[in-house]
Formats: C-alpha cells, structure tokens, sequence
C-alpha cells in the first residue's frame, strides 16, 4: 500500500551555475502547498537517487512498515521535506575543479551555491515557505548538512546530520571522504584542493 505517495510532488529547479536541471522530491503533509510550512532540506548519501538510495527509496523499500517511512514520519509535522534527487558523491559542495567523469560529469559542480543562493527563495515562494528552514543529511550527506550550516551562518534554524563524518580536514576521515568520492569518478582534492589548504 503506497498511499502515501499522493504527499509527494515532483518538482524540477534550474541550476545556473551547474547549468543543469535539478530533480525534485517535496514530501507535504497533505500533497498541497495551500498553508505556510517550514521547509526542511533532506540531502541523500553518497549513491543517492541516481543509485536507488534516496531518502524515499530507502525507507520504501526496505523491511520497514509503510507508518516507518520518511514520508508517514513528516505526515504530521507541519513542514515541507524538499529532497534534491541529484547530486551522487558530490558531498553537495562547491568543487575547486570537476573531475568530469563517472557521475561527476558536470563541468561546474556548485551544489553549494545552488542549495544555499539559488534553490531557496523561488522554490520556497512557490511551495510557501515561511521563511524557516533545516537541512539534514545522511552518511556522506551528513557531513554536508554541518559544512553547509557552517558556512552560511544563520542560513538554517536546524541542522541533522546522520551517521555522517566532521572532521574531514584530517588524515584518516579525510581518507573516508576521499574513498566515496573515488567510487564517482573524483578525489577530495579535486573537490576541496589540497588537504591542509584554508578555507575548506
């Protein structure tokens, strides 16, 4: 039984610094964009919806029941859920150069630029955002949600991060990051320069 499916609009957003489209997925309580909600921002881990292991997909199609779904857990919370369905081992970041390959193909990766300049104000006017947002992640996501509340102070009222890692400006988490960047077609310094380097 997959009523709950009628709660979830499919969106696209335009990207103008990765000039692309973006895919997305907007969890309502009531499939309506009729009351003014908070906006909560739900980043996938690193093989995301391109790999099948979005934040729906993955709690749809697993051994939890249909009420353990993220979908039946935003039911009565009174918020929009926007998931980007795009973005795998991207670690949602501004990269310092695109390794154009695998699926980091784009010649400009800016999932910062476009989760924090672009996306926000015309998505949250047409789905009527009240003006508070969170962002969450899971795994590789995790550790973007604290980089991206980090870097945009005040931008977020909440911040998740799910079994993610912090501390990738060291040696062996840096490794961590590095092998998940490696299974899409990049390395950490191609996405933040070299290890050590400030301002990342």
């Amino acid at each position: 039984n997959r009523d709950w499916l009628d709660r979830v609009i499919g969106l696209n957003a335009y990207s103008p610094s990765m000039d692309m489209e973006i895919p997305l997925s907007v969890i309502t309580p009531d499939g309506t964009f009729d009351e003014s909600r908070p906006t909560i921002y739900m980043l996938n881990g690193a093989g995301g919806a391109e790999q099948g292991m979005d934040w729906i997909t993955a709690t749809s199609y697993s051994d939890l029941s249909d009420d353990e779904t993220i979908v039946e857990f935003y039911k009565d919370k009174g918020v929009n859920v926007v998931i980007p369905q795009a973005g795998a081992f991207s670690y949602y970041t501004d990269w310092v150069e695109s390794p154009q390959s695998g699926y980091l193909n784009q010649e400009k990766i800016k999932w910062e630029t476009f989760l924090t300049k672009e996306l926000p104000g015309p998505l949250e006017s047409a789905i009527n955002g009240n003006g508070k947002r969170a962002i969450a992640g899971m795994s590789m996501s995790a550790t973007s949600a604290l980089v991206l509340a980090e870097h945009n102070p005040g931008f977020y009222n909440a911040v998740g991060s799910y079994s993610g890692c912090a501390a990738t400006s060291r040696p062996f988490p840096n490794l961590f990051a590095n092998l998940t960047v490696n299974r899409g077609g990049g390395n950490t310094t191609q996405m933040w320069g070299p290890q050590g380097e400030i301002g990342r």
